[in-house]
């Protein structure tokens, strides 16, 4: 099955216990493999409510492939009454086939949340798929649900297969918070592998990164092999490769920083067995920083803030206080309920006039001749 198209929603709600979605099915009477599918899309696909895009096998033959190639991928659970939301393949109880693998190629972001999944699971036979998913930034959020919520690849209780591996490849930052995991898990079987390429690294309020198995002595753990510029792993986040009885797995952290609020580094990456004796091996990696190296210690002589102030306005006021004074309206006009006003009339002098009688005629010697005798009587 071959799907061009520029969106992609597929909605589950109000529809129950009926797959509302995208797949492709091997019968349980058949031996051949089943088809893949495929999926082309421009800009963004959103699988909620239920929905889900898949391949599965109920016989000999195995899956198809998963391949889904798109610029932004929403996976949200969060209106599901189970948890069957999301992208996978898998193979039914009492089949033989092996599951298909989960390829993603998204450009931008993919959002996984509220009972949302990735996955690739068996229950039957034959082998969990791989789950392989390149993208530039990956949040996975298991808030507001009960159900799992991330990526899986797992061997459920009474299959005979193994879990399949996870490599995620992330261009910029993979988040993984309350609660949501990355898991590649076994019932019964030995688990698969789990490698992150990422540039940045965060898990928060008990985001998990797992490689365990639940099986007999004879299981062995899966191993985390995380390459990333930096890791922060706070409130109860974890890495592991448990083991219940078999060995654990191993646990490599290629890192340049790795910030935790644990009491030890031992709290967060974990390859235990409960058998003394059987644990696997942890290699961080990660260069030593010791912060209090770098640390400066503060004065204990306090500066005085009176000292650092500037001097207030008004000093030489006798009340020594700041003010700030509004009168009159400005230019706003008065409200209706505001007395009336008489406009302020402006007084203005009067030009001068000339006088209408013609000035007398200035004559040379007699007006000289007065004004001398005058002085002169003086």
């Amino acid at each position: 099955m071959t799907i061009t198209a520029r969106n992609v929603l597929v909605d589950g709600q109000n529809v129950h216990h009926v797959l509302t979605g995208i797949g492709s099915l091997t019968g349980s009477g058949s031996t051949g493999d089943g088809g893949a599918v495929k999926l082309t899309v421009a800009d963004n696909i959103t699988v909620q409510n239920g929905g889900r895009v898949g391949a599965s096998t109920s016989g000999a033959g195995d899956a198809g492939d998963v391949t889904i190639t798109a610029r932004n991928l929403l996976i949200d659970g969060q209106n599901a009454d189970d948890p069957s939301t999301g992208i996978g393949s898998r193979t039914e109880r009492y089949s033989t086939g092996n599951g298909g693998a989960v390829k993603l190629n998204i450009a931008e972001n993919i959002t996984v949340q509220n009972g949302g999944a990735i996955s690739a699971v068996t229950f039957g036979d034959g082998n969990a798929g791989d789950v392989a998913i390149t993208a530039r930034n990956l949040l996975i959020d298991g808030r507001n649900t009960s159900f799992f919520t991330g990526i899986a690849s797992s061997a459920e209780s009474d299959s005979a297969g193994d879990g399949g591996t996870i490599n995620l490849t992330i261009a910029d930052t993979l988040t993984v918070r309350n609660g949501g995991q990355i898991s590649a898990a076994s019932a019964t079987t030995s688990g698969g592998n789990i490698t992150l390429d990422v540039a940045r690294l965060r898990l928060f309020n008990g985001g998990a990164i797992s490689a365990t198995v639940y099986g007999g002595f004879d299981t062995e753990g899966g191993n985390v092999t995380i390459n990333s510029g930096n890791i922060v792993a706070l409130n109860g986040s974890t890495i592991t490769a448990q083991a219940n009885q078999g060995r654990g797995g191993n646990i490599l952290i290629n890192a340049e920083v790795f910030l935790h609020d644990a009491a030890s580094t031992d709290q967060v990456l974990n390859a235990s067995s409960r058998i003394t004796g059987n644990d696997g091996t942890v290699q961080n990696n990660t260069p030593n920083t010791d912060l209090s190296g770098s640390l400066t210690v503060l004065p204990t002589n306090y500066l005085s803030a009176a000292d650092q102030l500037g001097d207030r306005c008004g000093t030489s006021d006798p009340d020594s206080r700041s003010r700030f004074i509004v009168q009159g309206r400005g230019g706003l006009l008065p409200g209706p309920d505001d007395p009336a006003t008489a406009h302020p009339v402006r007084c203005r002098a009067a030009p001068p006039t000339l006088s209408e009688a013609t000035p007398p005629a200035l004559s040379s010697a007699s007006t000289f001749a007065t004004a001398a005798q005058g002085f002169g009587n003086r």
